[in-house]
């Protein structure tokens, strides 16, 4: 039931995260909106990681799902950072999915509560210095 419940609330919270405007916004607002979309929503955050430790195969296939849908709104807001000029170049899958792997790790292993101070700080210490030293490098 629990699976049941995450599914849907995942499929409901993506598709209103995929229609999110990110222009006319910095790189930093749209990584602080796009994870604090995430942390607002605990019943599912609940349930996905209920379905996660119970390892079973359709857990699985929803974590893959949501590893494809975070590249996609991560893509997104990347480019329209270039077009904006904040950025050059794309980022590593890796550094793409690094916000969501820590709010992950918060609720899962430190099982801290997700507030705005902590995603402003995520973001700001951990989030943007991993983009912006990507810009340095010359990718292979």
């Amino acid at each position: 039931m629990l699976l049941y419940e995450a599914e849907q609330y995942f499929s409901d919270d993506i598709k209103s995260l995929a229609e999110l405007d990110f222009s006319g916004a910095t790189m930093r607002d749209n990584l602080i909106r796009t994870i604090s979309h995430f942390h607002s929503s605990p019943r599912f955050m609940h349930a996905y990681m209920v379905e996660l430790g119970n390892e079973t195969p359709s857990a699985q296939k929803l974590e893959k799902k949501l590893k494809k849908e975070n590249l996609f709104i991560m893509e997104r807001l990347l480019s329209q950072a270039q077009l904006n000029g904040e950025i050059k170049h794309t980022v590593t899958d890796y550094v793409k999915l690094l916000p969501f792997n820590l709010l992950l790790y918060q609720v899962m292993i430190d099982q801290a509560e997700v507030t705005d101070a902590w995603v402003n700080q995520m973001i700001d210490e951990v989030a943007l210095p991993a983009i912006m030293a990507q810009q340095k490098e010359l990718h292979h």
